[in-house]
């Protein structure tokens, strides 16, 4: 089991800032079965956000929230979309093939530095 609380020291001294999804539509455009929809509207989607958010301020560091539109298609390093490969992985046309949470995670970074007035 890993020791959270390295993590915990290694975030707070090389953390400048967090930056998380905006999730204020996110119910938007969900469309499943009657029964589907019950669970997802009933799932708190801010929970683990906010928790975040209360520790990281706790400890000085500010969160910032970007709008996720894009981020687990579009490629880090070029900005073009990408194309939906098989399943989980999404293969750009220079032959870059990764997973779209690691996409997505990228892209929320670069979109929070950007935020910052960091050159990206």
């Amino acid at each position: 089991m890993p020791d959270f609380s390295v993590f915990s020291f290694l975030a707070l001294e090389t953390c400048s800032a967090i930056a998380l999804e905006n999730l204020r539509h996110i119910r938007r455009g969900i469309k499943y079965s009657r029964a589907l929809n019950g669970r997802l509207h009933r799932w708190s989607f801010r929970k683990l956000q906010k928790t975040i958010e209360y520790k990281a301020l706790e400890s000085g560091i500010p969160v910032i929230y970007v709008d996720p539109r894009g981020t687990s298609k579009t490629r880090p390093r070029c900005r073009f979309k990408m194309s939906r490969d098989e399943g989980r992985m999404l293969k750009c046309s220079c032959g870059l093939s990764m997973d779209r949470d690691i996409v997505g995670s990228w892209n929320i970074r670069l979109k929070g530095l950007e935020a910052l007035g960091m050159m990206v």
